[in-house]
């Protein structure tokens, strides 16, 4: 009796195992599908926050006053003395 529970809950355990890698190939396989196609619905975030649907296109949601300000001050990156060592 133990042996045939056994055997029923591996059985369970596989079918549950094997529709879930089913659904997952489903789902992969649309999402290729709707990337051939040229679907451009599709949006990701960028690494600012920004919104970029995949025709390119970039909607800036950070104020004017954040847009315009300087990243790098006057005082920075203009020069750098090195020296070259033989070897």
């Amino acid at each position: 009796m133990i042996l045939l529970k056994s055997l029923f809950f591996i059985i369970i355990v596989g079918v549950v195992l094997f529709i879930a890698i089913v659904v997952r190939l489903l789902w992969s396989a649309r999402q290729l599908f709707n990337s051939l196609r040229g679907d451009r619905s599709q949006r990701h975030t960028d690494t600012y926050g920004n919104s970029v649907n995949t025709s390119g296109n970039i909607s800036d949601r950070r104020s004017p006053e954040e847009a315009s300000r300087r990243i790098i001050s006057d005082d920075e990156g203009e020069y750098v003395e090195y020296e070259e060592i033989d070897g």
